[in-house]
């Protein structure tokens, strides 16, 4: 866990020769060494975990297209100050659809009519 063996009690009693190295340059240059490498690994598992569950993630989400005309609502989670949040409408609308912009984002108009 600390990058070397634990000394115990016995071993400095003993004279343990895993502490006593004479060159402890060597040693730190193979601990750094093995350290880096472990890094290295553990970046590649996590890149590897991260593509896997993206793929499951990805397999149960549906995106949604509007057409212009549709009628779409906005969302907009910000609570005006001295509101409480449980009585805010997140959703306001409709709203006329009038182009995509991005793949989830979409340029919006109040609609000519009121729909109730």
């Amino acid at each position: 866990m600390f990058g070397k063996e634990v000394q115990l009690p016995l071993d400095v009693m003993m004279g343990d020769s895993v502490t006593n190295t004479d060159n402890h340059g060597d040693y730190v240059f193979g601990l750094k060494n093995q350290l880096s490498n472990a890094f290295r690994d553990v970046r590649e598992q996590l890149k590897k975990a991260h593509h896997r569950q993206k793929e499951h993630f990805d397999k149960g989400v549906e995106t949604s297209q509007y057409a212009p005309g549709d009628l779409v609502f906005l969302f907009n989670p910000q609570v005006k100050r001295g509101e409480a949040a449980k009585f805010h409408r997140k959703w306001k609308g409709p709203y006329e659809a009038l182009e995509r912009t991005t793949e989830v984002n979409y340029r919006t108009r109040r609609p000519s009519t009121k729909y109730r």
